[in-house]
């Protein structure tokens, strides 16, 4: 029963609570054994090659999905830039984030992943002009960027720059 795809997929549903817990990490690999064959497998592989820290496997994973969509996919390219940020490659985060914004100007998560990037490179002053972008562009209120963790995001939330555009 439990390998019957609604089963499995509400189980799985209720481990992404969690998504550092080992037992989600194995509901993944058994994703992988069940559905092999079918693009289900390499759509729940993202996560795990992310949870893994695997930037090979991970980039081989998003090319297999963009392959089976026939083309470059701006979700899927936003992913690639959040994985090339974390491996520490700022340019190939750029071009991701470039090709994502290329394919749909206005996708938010691609807005998101610039502004980790800019904030990564300190560059306090852009990161505030395209929050303020965000702000008008997407008409909602954008506060500190998701995922805001470690020292540099602290550091730009302690900023000058940060704290000016806040209190407008």
């Amino acid at each position: 029963l439990r390998a019957q795809r609604p089963v499995f997929m509400a189980a799985l549903q209720v481990l992404m609570l969690d998504p550092t817990a080992p037992a989600y990490l194995a509901a993944l690999e058994e994703a992988r054994a069940l559905y092999a064959q079918e693009p289900l497998a390499d759509l729940l592989s993202i996560d795990l090659h992310f949870l893994q820290n695997d930037p090979a496997a991970l980039e081989a994973c998003l090319d297999r999905v963009e392959q089976r969509l026939g083309g470059p996919d701006a979700h899927l390219a936003t992913l690639r830039a959040s994985a090339r940020l974390a491996a520490g490659d700022d340019p190939g985060a750029e071009r991701a984030i470039d090709a994502a914004l290329s394919l749909e100007p206005d996708f938010p998560n691609a807005s998101i992943a610039r502004l980790k990037l800019l904030i990564t490179r300190r560059d306090f002053t852009g990161a505030v002009a395209l929050l303020q972008t965000m702000e008008d562009r997407f008409a909602g209120s954008y506060g500190p960027p998701p995922a805001t963790r470690g020292a540099v995001f602290a550091e730009f939330l302690e900023s000058p720059e940060y704290r000016k555009w806040k209190s407008l």
